[in-house]
């Protein structure tokens, strides 16, 4: 199953878009398969996430295809998590943006439901609406919340509280905390140093009522990273565990694996 140059075959396809640093990995699926492929682009044409999305669907018309769906993950560091109720109501998650970013009034709200929380993101308008005059049936959706889903895929049912740390690329880290109750938060640092990582996973150990007898923390993505912190961690919490996906997923990112069901 193939995106077709002459886009008269995408119908019946899903498509599922993430922007990264110097390109974009995509994934066609329909009820039968998923396709990944990725676009990389020249990094001085990547300023910006619309720039590289930009440059991406020039390499490849074919994702300009009559899909069934696009749906575009992204990233922003101006984000805040609430209760789905809260979400829910148009009036308070206005008031929460206004509050949260008084200077956005020409940016984009996004809300990601993410159980019984959601995450409210505001994203650039170049990158809205590059992505809504592109694509045909496209939203947008914030890369945390994306890895919520999948975390919570891979945790259902969360019996305790349970720690997702996940490396990516050269600095970054991503964290991901589950309880009975629900999403305890998300979040992503750069950590240059593994150092750094390791403080901030003891940080959220601290603030997010993780038992380090009794419950899990688990870590993924850059393999020497993890091997680096996974021993450090078990001096101060009994159980530091890899993560194990479908051999089906191993190749896609993360923030796209649930887009494959």
């Amino acid at each position: 199953m193939d995106i077709q140059d002459d886009n008269t075959s995408s119908h019946d396809l899903r498509l599922a878009i993430l922007i990264r640093p110097g390109g974009i990995d995509t994934l066609a699926c329909n009820d039968l398969t998923c396709t990944p492929a990725a676009v990389d682009i020249d990094q001085a044409a990547a300023s910006s996430q619309t720039k590289t999305l930009e440059e991406a669907v020039y390499a490849s018309p074919a994702l300009l295809g009559d899909f069934a769906s696009v749906d575009v993950v992204a990233d922003t560091d101006r984000f805040v998590i609430v209760p789905a109720a809260i979400a829910d109501d148009p009036e308070a998650t206005a008031e929460v943006a206004r509050l949260s970013w008084p200077d956005a009034d020409t940016d984009n709200l996004v809300i990601d439901s993410c159980g019984t929380a959601a995450l409210v993101s505001i994203f650039d308008r170049q990158l809205t609406s590059f992505v809504g005059r592109t694509f045909i049936r496209a939203s947008l959706h914030h890369r945390l919340a994306m890895l919520v889903h999948f975390f919570m895929s891979q945790s259902a049912p969360v019996n305790r509280v349970k720690i997702y740390a996940r490396f990516a690329g050269q600095k970054r880290l991503d964290i991901v905390v589950l309880s009975t109750s629900g999403l305890i938060m998300a979040n992503s640092f750069d950590c240059e140093e593994i150092d750094d990582a390791f403080y901030f996973i003891m940080a959220v150990v601290k603030d997010c009522g993780f038992d380090a007898l009794d419950d899990e923390l688990i870590v993924c993505g850059d393999e020497q990273r993890c091997r680096d912190i996974t021993d450090r961690l078990r001096v101060y919490i009994n159980s530091v565990m890899p993560l194990v996906t479908p051999d089906a997923s191993r190749k896609l990112p993360l923030e796209l694996i649930n887009f494959t069901k």
